[in-house]
């Protein structure tokens, strides 16, 4: 796992960023706006 993608799923647990989509195991992320 990188980095980013670390910084990705903490970032997602925390409810900074959300998944919005993907394929094939990719996601897209976007940050939550408050």
């Amino acid at each position: 796992i990188s980095a980013a993608n670390a910084f990705l799923i903490e970032s997602t647990k925390k409810g900074l960023v959300k998944r919005t989509g993907g394929y094939s195991g990719h996601y897209i992320y976007q940050a939550v706006s408050s």
